[in-house]
Order: C-alpha cells, then structure tokens, then sequence
C-alpha cells in the first residue's frame, strides 16, 4: 500500500516512508506466519495415521466377521429367533454407518477429524462386543 504526500501531511514523518509498500501487512501475511508447523508435527501425524489405519482395519475385520455369523451354518437355526436375528440386523447396519462416518473423517481436518475417528472408535468397540457375544450363542 502506497501514500502519497499530500498538504495534510504532518511535517515530521519521513516522505520516503510514504512511498514504501507496508511491509508489517506482507509480514502477517507470509505463509510461514499463516500455517506455523511445529517440528514434531510430522511425526504427530504419523501417529494419527496409524491409528485411523488400525481402526479401519478392525473395521474391516468387523465387516468380514458380521458376514461369516451371517452365512454360518449354525446361525441359520439362530436366526429364527427375532431377537438374534434383531440384532444381526442392528449390528449390520451399525457397522454400514460407521463405514461411511469413516470416509467422512478421512474428509476432514484437526479437532474434527480428531472426534469423528474418538467417536469411530468407541462404537467400533461396542459393535466388536456385540459380535462376541453373537458368536458365543
């Protein structure tokens, strides 16, 4: 930004200054001033990718599980009952909400993101206890 000297100009500011670009503004606005990294941002992150990695994991482990009770031969008999078959059908849909919940927080950023995949996996645990004791009937 630029100012020209005009005759309201108070006589004990230096002309020259007037003529130089406001370098405080460019200075704030430096990318190294908008996004600061700290140095241990990087491992940081690595750890968050390896526990989303690890969730996503159980998650798919969960997924095949939920299919094998499924189309278990013994669960057929099971499944004639309404509450098992109830919760066969609960735990499948659950597990089908958290598949999507995990490719939204793959969308997103910091504490967000840090919730979503906290919240991902506590019910992630819950639904890994619900298939236990599926199995175990």
């Amino acid at each position: 930004m630029r100012r020209e000297i005009s005759s309201d100009t108070p006589r004990d500011i230096d002309p020259h200054s007037l003529y130089q670009p406001d370098h405080a503004f460019h200075a704030a606005a430096s990318p190294s001033r908008i996004l600061p990294r700290a140095p241990h941002s990087q491992h940081v992150r690595q750890r968050e990718l390896a526990r989303e990695q690890s969730i996503e994991s159980r998650l798919h482990h969960l997924g095949d599980e939920i299919q094998g009770i499924v189309e278990a031969p013994y669960p057929g008999l099971l499944r004639d009952r309404d509450d098992v078959r109830e919760a066969l059908d609960e735990l499948t849909a659950k597990h089908t909400t958290l598949v999507w919940t995990t490719r939204v927080a793959k969308c997103t950023e910091g504490s967000v993101r840090e919730r979503l995949w906290g919240d991902i996996d506590r019910a992630l645990g819950s639904l890994e206890k619900i298939a236990g004791s599926l199995r175990e009937r």
